[in-house]
């Protein structure tokens, strides 16, 4: 979507540019500088996105790093899956030994 797509969006939703920044807790400027992709802020394509019910993707198509997992999410998230691994074979290790293995 271009600018004037994302204002008519918030305009269906009974958002303006001022009534989005509010509810977002970013100004104004930067939400208008985020649809005109003069800047790039994640944070701000994503709760732009949500107030208009729609992805990032179909917002922002030409900016794929909105639709993407956040770094700090990406490394949070592959520490516990590896703590899973690691408690599991522990706990199997743990069996395999009281029963003679």
């Amino acid at each position: 979507m271009d600018h004037q797509q994302i204002t008519k969006a918030l305009d269906g939703v009974g958002h303006n540019w001022t009534t989005a920044a509010a509810a977002i807790g970013k100004s104004r400027t930067a939400l208008v500088r985020v649809s005109q992709r003069h800047i790039k802020a994640r944070s701000v394509a994503i709760a732009l996105c949500a107030l208009i019910d729609k992805t990032p993707t179909e917002v922002f198509p030409d900016i794929p790093e909105y639709d993407r997992e956040p770094p700090a999410e990406t490394r949070a998230r592959r520490i516990a899956e590896g703590k899973v691994k690691v408690d599991t074979a522990l706990r199997r290790g743990r069996v395999l030994a009281a029963h003679g293995g």
